[in-house]
């Protein structure tokens, strides 16, 4: 009884429009063929025989201005194609029309509608937060620290997010250009990467300036030349020659310069006399056990030595002179890094697959082992190599693994590599780190994408928090029809329990009719947070929860309208940029409490409060009224 004072507002939002249609011929044939009449000389006759069996004569009142059952049925008596049967028990009986379907509302049917707006809440919950994700993603490429750097290594996706600019609720219709611009700025991360920590002083942002400070930088930047002409195709001995070649001033570059010159001079003096190969074959390198051969060669390479100005390589030529047995051995250390840099390049042109990656790792694996054995002839005076290769290993490995990555079109690999790179450069901005892992990989996930059902999936996974909530946020005063989704937290008080108040949580999925106020704290309005009253009329919680985990299955029981009745009062904070509230309140509890896996329905007979805070997605049915400013 004390749920049916509150149905008339229920019924008049959600059930009057579809049980007032009079004389809808057609609706009211079906429900009347589904009585199961007969034909009786040429006329349907409705076989009527109880006062609880009065549905056709409810149906035919409203054809007729009569009220009572033998009034009814005098009028149909002279139609010639349907009639009533005469009960004189029934004749001076009245007959319920549209006030007898208001007292009992609460028995009506609503298992469709009801579940029809749970589906509703559930998808629209997940689409204001996939707008919220891009929202952030907009926000994260246009960061006031850093982000002239996300634009820079990510050119393509800037450039879709600034043609979709305000429009970004829509995201939908540019998610293909997104798609592209992800997949085009992922396999140019190397190259964008290049490109970004070579900015010059006149564009170059805070955290590249930082980085070009650092001690290592000269380190990083041939690191990545190296791995973007490897990428390109260039031969890893060209690569060496080249860098050889500059000027490397010793304040900047300490010790590397040398090591880079003493080990082109190795390079370059084993190369091969054919075309087939760059360096000389493992058979060629059995020449060196010749001691005329060795003490020529070497005599060759002092003397090249010479214009180098290495003056340690010079002196470890001059003293192995003397010990020319050891000769052979360090030259033969060259032989497994040679030829097999040479045969893998060999491999990697017969090959077109893609896939092939192991290849690209290798190549850029191999000059630092170059330079490793550079490094362990060019001794200092205390017998300690010039430089610690230590400090580059680290480097080359990971840029290796994201060439390999980015060749296999790995992506999601990819961006781990690249900020596992980021974090050994820069450890200081932690945010431009997360950011580049969570929207990097977002940017993978959709560009492998092979079904528009898979970049659904990869939005949802990272979509934690169409944005109509912001018009509430944005407006002076908003009446709307109003949902929330989300999660709650509180008390229920039972009276008719044993216990009669207990804690209580679990999904909230109200819907009724919210007073707000916004613009709050925000002088231009956009962003800002709002406050409500809400009102609420029914709850769909455990419909919602349903279809959260199951989008198919039926529910096998029926929902009657009295059942998800749950009249409440809520105070809500709307919070800035976000579709997330915050609210406070209590509510007459939903006799519907739960939906399990196979859809069968637990309604609850017994009377009870719930009373507590919850947190949810703000999702407006419709505005009511709204008014943008104060004016």
């Amino acid at each position: 009884m004390k749920r049916n004072i509150l149905f008339g507002a229920v019924f008049f939002l959600f059930v009057l429009p579809n049980t007032l249609r009079a004389q809808v011929a057609y609706q009211d044939a079906l429900q009347l063929a589904a009585l199961n009449p007969v034909i009786d000389s040429g006329r349907v006759l409705f076989p009527i025989v109880n006062q609880s069996n009065l549905k056709a004569a409810e149906i035919l009142k409203k054809y007729v201005d009569k009220t009572t059952y033998g009034e009814i049925q005098q009028a149909f008596s002279k139609n010639p194609y349907l009639r009533l049967p005469a009960v004189n028990a029934l004749s001076s009986s009245p007959i319920a029309g549209a006030s007898k379907m208001l007292s009992s509302v609460g028995g009506l049917d609503v298992t469709t509608i009801a579940d029809g707006i749970a589906k509703f809440l559930v998808e629209r919950t997940k689409a204001e937060l996939d707008v919220y994700f891009f929202e952030q993603f907009n926000d994260f490429l246009n960061n006031k620290d850093y982000g002239k750097d996300v634009q820079v290594l990510f050119p393509n996706t800037h450039s879709v997010m600034l043609v979709a600019g305000h429009e970004i609720y829509n995201y939908q219709q540019y998610l293909q250009a997104f798609r592209e611009a992800f997949a085009n700025d992922l396999s140019n991360i190397l190259l964008n990467a290049n490109t970004w920590i070579n900015l010059d002083p006149a564009t170059r942002t805070k955290l590249v300036t930082r980085i070009q400070g650092l001690p290592s930088y000269p380190y990083i930047q041939l690191i990545f030349e190296i791995a973007v002409e490897i990428q390109q195709g260039k031969h890893p001995g060209d690569i060496l020659n080249e860098l050889a070649t500059r000027v490397y001033i010793r304040d900047t570059w300490g010790d590397f310069g040398p090591v880079l010159k003493v080990a082109n001079i190795f390079s370059q003096s084993l190369r091969s006399a054919t075309g087939e190969r760059y360096w000389i074959s493992e058979e060629e390198f059995n020449k060196f056990s010749d001691p005329v051969f060795l003490r020529i060669y070497l005599g060759l390479i002092y003397q090249k030595s010479l214009s180098i100005d290495v003056d340690t390589f010079t002196a470890f030529l001059a003293t192995l002179s003397k010990t020319i047995n050891n000769a052979e051995s360090i030259i033969i250390k060259f032989k497994p890094i040679l030829t097999h840099a040479d045969q893998t390049l060999l491999q990697l042109k017969a090959s077109d697959d893609p896939g092939t990656t192991g290849g690209y790792v290798a190549l850029l694996n191999d000059l630092p082992k170059i330079l490793a054995l550079a490094n362990k002839i060019v001794m200092n005076s205390d017998k300690t190599p010039l430089f610690k290769t230590s400090d580059i290993e680290f480097l080359f490995t990971h840029v290796s693994n994201l060439v390999a990555d980015v060749r296999a079109k790995a992506y999601s690999a990819a961006v781990i590599e690249f900020s596992l790179i980021i974090q050994k450069i820069d450890t200081t901005d932690s945010n431009f780190l997360k950011g580049v892992i969570k929207y990097g990989s977002f940017m993978a996930n959709v560009a492998t994408a092979k079904t528009s059902e898979e970049v659904k999936q990869a939005i949802e996974v990272v979509a934690l928090p169409p944005g109509s909530y912001r018009v509430k946020r944005e407006s002076y005063g908003n009446v709307s029809l109003n949902g929330y989704v989300g999660l709650y937290g509180g008390v229920e008080h039972m009276p008719a329990s044993k216990t009669p108040d207990r804690g209580s949580a679990g999904v909230f999925a109200p819907v009724g009719f919210s007073f707000s106020r916004g613009g709050l704290k925000a002088s231009d309005k956009k962003g800002g947070k709002s406050v409500s009253l809400f009102v609420s009329v029914i709850d769909l919680g455990a419909l919602a929860s349903f279809r959260f985990n199951d989008d198919n299955t039926a529910v096998a029981s029926n929902v009657k309208l009295k059942d998800i009745v749950a009249p409440g009062l809520y105070f809500i904070y709307g919070l800035g940029k976000s579709p997330i509230s915050l609210g406070l309140g209590a509510q007459m509890g939903p006799a519907l409490r739960d939906v399990d896996s196979g859809g069968t329905a637990s309604i609850s007979e017994n009377y009870y409060v719930r009373y507590g805070a919850f947190v949810a997605v703000d999702i407006p049915f419709f505005n009511l009224y709204n008014r943008k400013d104060k004016k």
